[in-house]
């Protein structure tokens, strides 16, 4: 479900991850693909106050929250992805699945929220592990701290970001 950048001989793959750090779908992605400065794009899910809406909105609280325990029953976090990734915590918020990872070697002025976005989002959408949680009208969060900076990207992936 998270994405996480490897470089290899200055080219960028992408690499889908389960919170466990198993691989489910790697691909290649050049540095053009990811360019740096574009603005990024994250959104505050929200909940209206209407009792419908309210019922609805703890219904997909606990199964998302049931998803993120079952992720982490089997986990160990940290978890080391690469040898530039790791996985810190997977938790469930309100109207999303919000996985953390801490990224060393890596200069973020390489990459920007919105590149990022745009790279990952087509594999978080085709991810078959992604679909449980898009499916209930949640977000998928992925935030990058990289280390040795003050820098953090975030990136939220929802059902409307996928093709048709």
């Amino acid at each position: 479900m998270p994405l996480t950048l490897l470089r290899r001989s200055g080219r960028v793959s992408l690499v889908a991850t389960l919170a466990v750090g198993a691989v489910v779908a790697p691909s290649g992605c050049s540095m053009a693909a990811v360019n740096a400065g574009q603005p990024g794009a994250t959104s505050s899910p929200t909940v209206e106050s209407n009792p419908t809406n309210a019922a609805l909105a703890s219904e997909t609280q606990t199964k998302l929250e049931a998803m993120v325990a079952e992720m982490k029953a089997g986990a160990v976090l940290p978890s080391r992805v690469d040898a530039q990734t790791t996985v810190t915590d997977v938790v469930a918020e309100p109207n999303a699945v919000h996985y953390f990872y801490t990224v060393n070697d890596t200069d973020p002025t390489t990459l920007s929220p919105a590149a990022l976005k745009k790279a990952f989002t087509p594999f978080v959408c085709e991810s078959p592990e992604s679909w449980p949680v898009l499916n209930l009208g949640a977000n998928v969060l992925l935030s990058y701290y990289f280390e040795g900076t003050d820098v953090t990207y975030d990136v939220t992936i929802t059902m409307a970001d996928c093709p048709k």
